[in-house]
């Protein structure tokens, strides 16, 4: 009772409150995304995501459609095959040119093989996609694709249901949104004794939903986003050697040390799209101590990341990284995706915000000496601790001295957690294996 005279005596500042605070709710409503990703919301150990993991990082291809072509010319198909392939997130694009020149004849194929392919005046070819089923990368691919086919052209599968039924929910939701609301203002209008109270019903809930909106949605942290890809993982090249950091840091003797200004401190670099690292060019990890090169192994790199590393779901597939591991490199320890976080430069004031990473997986090898791991090499001893949360490693690891290896981290030093993280890489050792 006391509360609800409290509330009634204080209506006219609540007020005035709920509507300052829908101003910022209507933007962080703006950043809100909704995953059409089913795979998302299904368990790990189902046979399904098991099967969809194995075909992306062990074949590099997700999801998969049928295009289907009517009344257009062989050699027009063949011009659209090209077309498609050049599409982002198309992997492969198969059809009759795919095997033989289009200048063979396709009804030389066995009839079995013709007739799967072609019917009438049909053609088909299947396109493979380097994304998941329902990714966001893969709805706009499966639109720019419609874009580029025409009208003569139809595209099936899952990947092609899923675009259109988040297409269609978008453009019918506020249709039917906008005839629930007349339908219930009409009802209580009939039945309560004021015809203002549906409205302030109506207009209570629309400003609560807004405000859950605002606060629940868009980005997980508001402190210096940086929407990040490759470019903003692999620092800034500074006189031969890859730092954390857009520069930064000075030359002591034969090592280059990074500094506090660009250990992207309180800092959070998002992934916006699956990486796709080659498996060929050998990775720099994100922080660490080691040698850029073989043939000149007194030169080192020191560097710290102390920010967050938010992979929002995201696959870093196919990362290669040898830090030179034979015993003669001393300075080969902190090898991983992050080589080395949560340790602070001399005269550095702790950051407000716990070094982490999160919502990401890795899948490749990582090779190093001391403190190797596949998410993080070395976690160091800042007092705010580190957290690491709903990460995967699928890399093979493997270091060749003591001090630790590990498949999610390969040494700590520091108080932090570890939350809902698994390894399913090898993890090879000559010593110490956590």
């Amino acid at each position: 009772m006391r509360f609800s005279k409290a509330v009634v005596r204080g209506r006219v500042a609540i007020l005035i409150l709920t509507v300052i605070l829908m101003i910022p709710a209507v933007f962080g409503m703006l950043e809100t995304r909704i995953n059409y990703d089913m795979l998302n919301y299904l368990p790990d150990d189902m046979d399904t995501v098991i099967g969809q993991n194995a075909l992306l990082e062990d074949f590099g291809k997700g999801a998969f459609s049928f295009i289907v072509v009517e009344n257009m010319p062989e050699k027009d198909v063949a011009a659209l095959q090209e077309k498609l392939e050049s599409v982002e997130h198309v992997e492969t694009v198969l059809w009759y040119n795919s095997l033989m020149d289009t200048s063979i004849p396709m009804q030389l194929l066995p009839d079995k093989l013709y007739d799967a392919f072609n019917t009438g005046d049909a053609t088909m070819m299947a396109v493979f996609f380097d994304t998941a089923t329902s990714a966001d990368e893969t709805m706009d691919a499966i639109r720019e694709i419609r874009s580029i086919a025409g009208k003569q052209c139809f595209v099936s599968g899952m990947s092609a249901l899923v675009t259109d039924l988040k297409d269609l929910c978008e453009q019918e939701e506020p249709i039917y949104v906008a005839i629930a609301v007349v339908l219930a203002c009409v009802a209580m209008m009939l039945f309560l004794d004021s015809w203002l109270i549906p409205f302030v019903f109506l207009a209570s809930i629309g400003a609560a939903i807004l405000l859950n909106l605002g606060i629940t949605g868009g980005s997980p942290e508001r402190i210096d986003r940086i929407k990040g890809d490759r470019s903003e993982l692999v620092s800034t090249r500074v006189d031969d050697y890859l730092l954390v950091g857009a520069g930064g840091g000075s030359q002591y003797g034969t090592a280059y040390v990074g500094d506090a200004a660009h250990d992207f401190s309180d800092k959070t670099v998002y992934l916006t799209a699956d990486l796709d690292m080659g498996g060929s060019s050998n990775w720099t990890p994100i922080g660490g101590l080691y040698p850029m090169d073989r043939d000149n192994t007194e030169r080192v790199i020191v560097a710290y990341f102390n920010g967050t590393l938010d992979g929002q779901g995201h696959r870093i597939t196919n990362l290669f990284c040898d830090r030179y591991a034979e015993k003669g490199y001393a300075y080969s320890q902190g090898v991983g995706l992050i080589g080395h976080m949560g340790d602070l430069y001399d005269g550095e004031a702790a950051p407000e915000t716990a070094p982490a990473v999160r919502n990401l997986s890795v899948s490749g090898s990582i090779y190093g000496r001391r403190m190797v791991g596949g998410i993080v090499g070395r976690t160091g001893s800042i007092p705010t601790g580190i957290y690491l949360e709903n990460c995967a490693n699928h890399a093979s690891v493997k270091n060749t001295d003591s001090k630790g290896v590990g498949g999610i981290v390969g040494a700590g030093w520091s108080e932090g957690a570890i939350v809902n993280c698994y390894n399913t890489g090898s993890v090879t050792t000559a010593s110490i294996c956590g």
